[in-house]
């Protein structure tokens, strides 16, 4: 080995010497910021951790925060910002934060504020998981919000149209914009607008929207048509006929899934002479479409 070659092999090990050492500080320090938050889950606490410049720190606090209930300790600002940190395990951990927060009618401004100014699709979508989940009726600023959401933020729309569904809104306002958004050109938001405008406004006259939900080129929106017409009929407080006979081309549909769907459908709620419409399906091309209607036709004959 010439010189040259081995000043260079001993600028490289140093080198990596000097990264395992710097590596294994870090990892110290970790362990003792840990343990020290472990033991120490005062305000002033966490809401440095929550601003620590190591997102593992951060995750960690926020677990511990939604574990523990600790959200009162911590103010509203410090609180929300990590829905919107650019690290993807950060922003999952203050999911549960965020939604605890809604559930116990704290931080509304600043989470709502999030929503309309997050330049971040992914924070986005979890601030409306997180809405939904909550379970709640919101104030004037936060159904203005996912109005906003609804109809000027294409990216998140179907998710926008899922908080609308959890809040119980069916105010005239809520009602038309989820129309309009059934009319996006986004399939998923379609869907999901068609299930919340069910959900909200549970009457049979709907029956032609969800005929068109059949009729959509987007599978996934045609799926949920189903689940939605199956919502329906399911609702105690409504008393629709069976199946639309719009659902019966579903059963020749090229998507398996689609077909699926529709055997399960008519198997709850469909006609004798739709029952045997699924008899060719016996043999699709798809195992599970085959299995369904062979268990779903054993167990009628049973009954």
């Amino acid at each position: 080995m010439s010189d040259r070659e081995r000043r260079k092999a001993f600028r490289d090990l140093t080198r990596f010497m000097i990264g395992l050492l710097v590596g294994a500080v870090v990892l110290l320090m970790m362990v003792a910021y840990s343990a020290q938050l472990k033991n120490d889950k005062s305000s002033v606490a966490l809401q440095r951790a929550l601003r620590h410049p190591d997102p593992a720190i951060r995750e960690r606090a926020l677990r511990i925060i939604a574990r523990d209930s600790l959200m009162q300790r911590v103010n509203c600002a410090t609180l929300v910002s990590p829905i919107l940190d650019p690290i993807d395990r950060v922003r999952s951990a203050a999911m549960p934060v965020v939604t605890e927060s809604l559930t116990g009618d704290r931080c509304d401004r600043q989470i709502f504020a999030a929503l309309d100014t997050s330049p971040s699709t992914a924070s986005r979508m979890l601030l409306l998981q997180a809405i939904a989940a909550s379970g709640r009726s919101l104030g004037n600023i936060g159904h203005t919000a996912l109005l906003r959401a609804l109809e000027n933020d294409s990216a998140t729309r179907g998710f926008a149209a899922m908080a609308l569904a959890s809040t119980s809104d069916s105010s005239p306002t809520t009602l038309r914009a989820l129309r309009r958004a059934f009319r996006s050109n986004t399939g998923s938001a379609r869907g999901e607008a068609l299930l919340a405008l069910l959900s909200l406004e549970p009457k049979c006259e709907n029956e032609r929207l969800l005929e068109q939900g059949f009729e959509d080129s987007d599978a996934e929106v045609r799926v949920l048509a189903m689940q939605a017409w199956r919502r329906l009929l399911n609702n105690p407080h409504t008393r629709c006929p069976n199946v639309s006979t719009a659902l019966e081309m579903l059963l020749r549909d090229k998507q398996w899934r689609v077909r699926a769907t529709a055997v399960g459908l008519i198997l709850e709620h469909g006609t004798a002479r739709q029952r045997e419409l699924l008899r060719p399906l016996l043999t699709d091309s798809v195992a599970e479409v085959r299995q369904t209607v062979k268990l779903g036709l054993e167990r009628l004959q049973l009954q």
